[in-house]
């Protein structure tokens, strides 16, 4: 890891809350977000949901998907050239393996956007402010939202064939930018984060993951108390 990954998380984290303030753009830190959007949908009964969940996000995010969220940020905040530089230098990545250099298949050069790094989720939610902007000019900004690489999209009274409509702008829409989705739309119910969220019945609960066990920690360990 690059320690001045450390530098670049704390830069991007600033300009992130600052795009997420002046554009009003529903980019989720919690599951606590994604309720709370849910609460204030009107007409619950007459909507429906599209879902959508980017593929291999964090290795799909190109130097030229960067710029283009660079270039889309700088209309709405001040960016200075040494924030960018110091931005670019962490994504140099080298992994070395038996005194051999790994790199990613079809670059030249050591870009990557990895898990785990200092700023790798702040990058993520950077680009995902770029990708929330370019979805708000084909969907109601408010009816939309995005946690990493999981979006949620709340459709009122649409058919069959407008839902399909968007389905295909959508997809369109991602793989201009450089990603490919997975999408599913007028769904009624949803598993979303750790909730089960449920249109019909205007609920929401807890969802477990198929052979998911509950596990218990002692009240004496050493866990945070929100743990």
């Amino acid at each position: 890891k690059s320690e001045i990954g450390h530098v670049s998380k704390l830069k991007l984290d600033k300009i992130n809350n600052i795009l997420r303030k002046k554009l009003n753009l529903n980019q989720w830190k919690n599951t606590t977000d994604v309720i709370n959007w849910f609460s204030i949908i009107n007409y619950k009964k007459d909507c429906t949901f599209i879902q959508f969940d980017i593929n291999d996000f964090y290795p799909s995010i190109t130097a030229d998907i960067l710029d283009k969220t660079i270039a889309f940020a700088k209309i709405h905040t001040d960016i200075p050239e040494e924030t960018i530089r110091v931005i670019k230098h962490c994504r140099k990545t080298l992994l070395y393996f038996n005194k051999e250099t790994w790199k990613k298949k079809n670059i030249n050069d050591c870009f990557d956007v990895t898990m785990g790094s200092y700023d790798g989720a702040e990058i993520c939610e950077f680009v995902g402010l770029y990708i929330l902007d370019l979805l708000s000019k084909i969907i109601n900004i408010n009816d939309l939202g995005l946690y990493r690489d999981d979006g949620l999209i709340a459709m009122h009274k649409k058919s069959g064939p407008q839902l399909d409509k968007i389905r295909k702008e959508i997809i369109k829409l991602f793989k201009n930018i450089g990603f490919q989705i997975e999408i599913s739309i007028n769904l009624k119910i949803v598993n979303f984060l750790d909730v089960t969220f449920n249109l019909s019945e205007n609920s929401y609960k807890p969802f477990k993951k198929p052979n998911d066990e509950l596990s218990y920690i002692n009240i004496n360990s050493n866990h945070p108390p929100q743990i």
